[in-house]
């Protein structure tokens, strides 16, 4: 099925089809950005499941995108370095 889990950390095709038809465009509160315009983010996050699948992805436009993600990359430098 297009939702079946993939073990990567990029959705697949299909999945990136479905969360586009689901969402419609960047979730963020107040945005109105179109689908097109949008990336997948892991929603809830890739480090934690080591999976990817349309429930645990969410459209974001870039701006919204980087606003969660900034947060996420230093935590995962932090624990991979044990020093910021």
């Amino acid at each position: 099925s297009a939702d079946s889990r993939t073990d990567g950390y990029v959705p697949t095709d299909a999945q990136k089809a479905q969360v586009r038809g689901r969402d419609g465009g960047c979730r963020f509160p107040g945005c109105d950005a179109p689908d097109e315009a949008c990336q997948a983010h892991h929603a809830d996050p890739w480090r934690n499941r080591r999976h990817t699948s349309v429930a645990s992805c969410v459209l974001l436009c870039p701006t919204h995108h980087a606003m969660v993600e900034p947060k996420r990359f230093w935590d995962d430098a932090f624990q991979i370095s044990g020093r910021w």
